[in-house]
């Protein structure tokens, strides 16, 4: 199966840390990293088709992520930024 953009992730493509322990037992936190997104756009859209940078913007560290359509001739990009968290 060609995977896409959509396509869930697989278990190997998720990472596991213990969030806390007590006496009934343990929090797991299942999560992704970044590399888990570029390894996808490489292998969905290839290694020279997308291109990630970064801006400061009011304090705030914004990642655009640009994805090069063929069909338009251009670069089409998303902006966002996330908010610091020590969960």
């Amino acid at each position: 199966m060609k995977k896409t953009l959509t396509t869930p992730l697989t278990i190997d493509e998720i990472e596991f840390r213990v969030q806390s322990i007590n006496a009934k037992g343990a929090i797991i936190l299942p999560y992704k990293d970044a590399r888990a997104d570029m390894n996808r756009l490489d292998e969905v859209v290839g290694e020279t088709n997308w291109q990630r940078e970064h801006k400061m913007i009011d304090g705030n560290n914004y990642c655009i992520v640009s994805i090069w359509d063929q069909s338009k001739d251009r670069w089409v990009s998303k902006m966002d930024v996330g908010t610091e968290s020590n969960t």
